[in-house]
């Protein structure tokens, strides 16, 4: 298969911490399991993953009903140009509502395809938003596009990390199977369906939540 599509099928996070999830040309394949305790990834070890969801439901889980931590200090509200309210609380739940956001704009970016939506949201120590604001930059350049959604994310639960001053945010998210096509719409290749289990760091700055990393758990 093509290098193009490859970098479409794989998660950055995956690609650039030694645990690519590459992907071919094909039917879907059965979800992976997730992984049944405290996963690593190249980049040292990680919380415990999330279950993951059979539905697929995107529903935003909520904090007062759930066991997730309780909201981060402060209640403050700040986020860059776009961000929606939801995401621009310094919470859980703003947290939470901000992973989604991210992700919607990794959609836009693969599908548009269209530069500069990652960035304002990333720290610039998260290589992997760098990666994948290069593959958006990347499709423009070569006329290839994502004909919809690259991904869809489920089951979010936000846990405190340690020393670092951020919180880490665990999901099941779905690689949804998609054709890579030209601006005329001819198909270039495939890419398949498949689900993992990205964490994202996020910190709070003075101008609302960024991503600091984002890791595949294993």
């Amino acid at each position: 298969m093509g290098t193009r599509s490859n970098r479409y099928a794989v998660l950055a996070a995956g690609a650039l911490l030694g645990s690519a999830l590459l992907a071919g040309c094909g039917g879907d394949e059965k979800p992976s399991p997730p992984p049944t305790g405290g996963g690593t990834v190249a980049g040292g070890p990680t919380t415990a993953p999330p279950t993951n969801d059979p539905t697929g439901t995107t529903t935003p889980s909520d904090p007062a009903t759930s066991s997730s931590p309780r909201p981060t200090k402060g209640t403050e509200e700040a986020g860059a140009p776009g961000v929606p309210k939801a995401a621009r609380q310094h919470t859980n739940k703003g947290a939470e509502a901000f992973v989604r956001y991210y992700n919607q704009q990794l959609n836009i970016a693969w599908s548009k395809p269209k530069t500069g939506l990652l960035k304002p949201l990333s720290l610039p120590s998260c290589k992997t938003c760098a990666a994948y604001e290069g593959t958006a930059r990347d499709s423009e350049k070569r006329d290839r596009h994502l004909d919809g959604p690259v991904s869809r994310l489920a089951d979010v639960q936000i846990t405190p990390a340690t020393k670092t001053g951020s919180i880490l945010a665990t999901a099941t998210q779905r690689l949804l199977r998609r054709s890579v096509v030209d601006s005329s719409g001819n198909v270039k290749d495939r890419t398949k369906a498949k689900t993992i289990f990205p964490e994202t760091e996020l910190k709070w700055t003075g101008d609302g939540w960024r991503v600091a990393e984002i890791r595949l758990l294993q």
